[in-house]
């Protein structure tokens, strides 16, 4: 019995002698760090970034702006078919008269136009040029399209562009 009290009690002492060694060497390795550890499950060795003496380059504060080839407020456009009814007929099978005003010069202009079916719900898009105004000039044009499908209703103006 006393031979086995013995050898229980030395391998307690082993183990806790062990577990000391292990918790004094990671002391050392947390204090020296010119002392790198092996890679165990627990402890990975990573890739790091490390820092370098070469000065890195700064972002500009003020970026230079993006340059717009168009007015965001250079023209004012209109559907003006309910009361251009009566002096206008439609050179397409389905088209709505557009008064254009330009705050700004327009150097060229751009309509574009939804095309709906028989049920309201959007069947297509389209877009046309037209010739530039200068400011304050206006002038009423026809935006339309010829319809490709018994389904096709009618169209309406869904945005307009003046370029610089």
């Amino acid at each position: 019995m006393v031979k086995q009290e013995t050898k229980l009690g030395v391998a307690i002492t082993l183990l806790i002698a062990g577990f000391i060694t292990v918790l004094m060497a990671q002391a050392s390795w947390q204090s020296n760090p010119a002392v790198t550890p092996t890679p165990t499950a627990s402890n990975e060795a990573t890739n790091s970034p490390t820092p370098t003496s070469k000065a890195t380059p700064t972002k500009n504060p003020n970026p230079k702006p993006v340059a717009l080839t168009y007015w965001p407020d250079g023209l004012v456009a209109d559907d003006v078919s309910n009361t251009l009814a009566n002096d206008r007929s439609c050179s397409f099978d389905m088209c709505v008269f557009v008064k254009l005003t330009a705050v700004r010069n327009c150097s060229s202009i751009t309509l574009d136009g939804d095309i709906y079916d028989i049920n309201d719900e959007l069947f297509d898009s389209f877009s046309t040029d037209f010739k530039g105004l200068k400011k304050g000039q206006s002038r009423i044009v026809e935006l339309g399209e010829d319809a490709l499908d018994d389904s096709e209703d009618y169209v309406e103006l869904s945005d307009s562009t003046c370029y610089k």
